[in-house]
């Protein structure tokens, strides 16, 4: 019996606790995680996700399978990245406030910066 990788993603999750393949097409990553075609080959270009490329020796064409838990991998990274960049910046005092200001379309500069400062908006 010949499955997919979407068929046996799909039985996987059905269970308590569902287990990513190893190596997917580019479908597989745009269903499982929501990044087009378009961003994955720019991330792929960038070393941001890994790949391999299957095909036999002479042929042009062949089939792209990328690394799922590396993709997975970094979109934690990115969400971890931004948490944190969050959190500094609410710590930050001033920050929240040029932020809300900026917000109402007023120029705002930081130290090093030049520009004015909105006193009223």
């Amino acid at each position: 019996m010949n499955m997919t990788t979407t068929e046996i993603i799909h039985l996987q999750s059905s269970g308590a606790q569902a287990v990513l393949p190893e190596f997917g097409r580019w479908r597989d990553v745009q269903r499982l995680f929501g990044i087009k075609r378009g961003t994955l080959y720019n991330l792929l270009a960038e070393g941001r996700v890994k790949s391999i490329s299957i095909r036999r020796k002479g042929n042009a064409h062949g089939c792209r399978l990328f690394y799922l838990p590396g993709i997975s991998e970094y979109l934690n990274y990115l969400m971890k990245m931004q948490t944190s960049a969050v959190a500094f910046s609410l710590q930050q005092p001033g920050l929240k406030a040029k932020a809300e200001l900026r917000d109402k379309g007023a120029v705002v500069n930081t130290p090093g910066e030049t520009g004015t400062i909105a006193d009223s908006v």
